[in-house]
């Protein structure tokens, strides 16, 4: 199990911000010793950036892919945004071949997913002749 909680650094002292929720923690887990990690706190992304990429950015790419012919999922959709626009390459030392090893978008934060973003729209525009608005952007469709 796993417990996280927000700790600041005030004049050198390390203060904890609940700490009688973190205690409460500590002694369910019947034990005395424990692995403390600390890392710089991040912003992830905002609910409002999953809301515009869950209800424009994907079902436009998948609009465009299945233009192009393919049989897509919101979820295959997903998966493929991640495989070529949020991954990290891996090298066989060897032969010199990179695969891409697809990322969770989910650990993205604010700037990072809007980047991500903003390269997926590109593509969109380029292979599948998709216009993806700007988020909050207003678009008329006829009918």
């Amino acid at each position: 199990m796993k417990y996280t909680s927000t700790i600041r650094l005030d004049n050198g002292v390390l203060k904890l911000v609940n700490k009688a929720e973190m205690l409460k923690f500590a002694l369910s887990l019947n034990c005395k010793e424990f692995v403390f990690t600390l890392e710089k706190k991040r912003s992830k992304r905002s609910n409002e950036q999953n809301r515009y990429y869950w209800g424009v950015v994907v079902p436009l790419v998948k609009q465009g892919l299945t233009e192009l012919g393919n049989v897509v999922s919101l979820e295959s959709t997903h998966d493929f945004i991640k495989s070529e626009f949020n991954y990290k390459e891996i090298v066989n030392e060897t032969t010199g071949e990179v695969k891409k090893l697809p990322n969770s978008t989910t650990q993205l934060n604010k700037t990072e997913f809007s980047e991500m973003i903003e390269r997926v729209k590109i593509w969109s525009a380029e292979w599948c002749n998709i216009y993806i608005p700007d988020a909050g952007e207003q678009m008329t469709i006829e009918l």
